[in-house]
């Protein structure tokens, strides 16, 4: 799919779930921004953002995930989840 901005409409469609779709509707509003503004929808800035916006939320919702986990497995006297030495839980003095 040569075309940038008909890839990320594509991409959105494959997306699915009641946590999604305002995510999905945040990057139809800056897609349709971009092509009002007059960036073509041939230019691949519009590809570019959605796979960066994709990334940060990935990052946001994976480390909101790892503190969730931390929280239950403190309650439970865990203080390491698993093999991930970088999601752990310091004790407070």
């Amino acid at each position: 799919m040569s075309n940038p901005a008909t890839r990320v409409t594509t991409a959105l469609t494959y997306m699915q779930g009641n946590m999604m779709e305002p995510w999905k509707e945040e990057q139809m509003t800056k897609l349709e921004a971009r092509i009002t503004r007059g960036v073509a929808d041939t230019k691949e800035i519009h590809w570019t953002e959605f796979k960066q916006a994709f990334k940060d939320s990935v990052m946001v919702r994976s480390l909101c995930l790892s503190v969730i986990l931390v929280l239950e497995f403190s309650d439970r006297g865990i203080s390491q989840i698993g093999s991930r030495p970088d999601v752990s839980i310091r004790k407070s003095s």
